[in-house]
């Protein structure tokens, strides 16, 4: 049985946790930099940290920061565009891509689960989409879903669903809430 503690056991407690040193990062005994020796990171003077960002860009000039953002645009493009192909060629509609929430990526992952339509989607459950556990005796048996690769949280495969059991009119959309007139105050109405 476990009993509540009091006001002044509650006080001993935060003044023995206050009279503990602050751990400094020199004091810090982290695993991530135990095998590597240590590096410095180059800093600016106060000054010029205040002023501006070149200690956030370190000597990247305009010119650069375009030729990134390019490349990373490309690489984007062209990684939608196998992923387009490949949800192509395994017969996933283009329809299921217009459910809210649904990507190229989740599209893919989809039709290699066997889900390739709206219906489809709209006929899952949940746990088809991210997986289950499943006891057994003493042990838990994971299950995969069609995207538990790609991490969906369940409220969010829930939308998806739900989406698309609405495109295909198996529920009512949801009405829109009206905003609620004020009534005139009972003073109002009686003068």
């Amino acid at each position: 049985m476990r009993r509540h503690r009091g006001a002044s056991e509650r006080e001993r407690e935060r003044v023995r946790l206050s009279k503990r040193s602050v751990a400094s990062f020199d004091t810090l005994n982290t695993w991530y930099y135990s095998d590597a020796p240590k590096t410095v990171r180059p800093t600016l003077d106060a000054a010029r940290r205040v002023s501006s960002f070149d200690e956030i860009k370190q000597g990247l000039d305009e010119q650069t920061a375009q030729e990134l953002q390019t490349r990373a645009r490309d690489y984007l493009d062209r990684l939608a565009a196998e992923q387009d192909a490949r949800r192509k060629e395994l017969g996933v509609e283009d329809a299921l891509g217009d459910v809210p929430g649904v990507s190229k990526a989740m599209q893919v992952a989809l039709g290699e689960a066997g889900i390739k339509t709206v219906e489809d989607l709209a006929d899952c459950a949940t746990d088809d989409l991210v997986g289950w556990t499943e006891r057994k005796a003493s042990e838990s048996v994971r299950h995969k879903g069609a995207l538990s690769d790609l991490d969906v949280p369940a409220a969010e495969a829930e939308s998806m669903i739900m989406a698309a059991r609405r495109a295909l009119g198996w529920i009512a959309a949801e009405p829109e809430a009206e905003p609620v007139a004020e009534e005139p105050a009972a003073a109002d109405a009686g003068a």
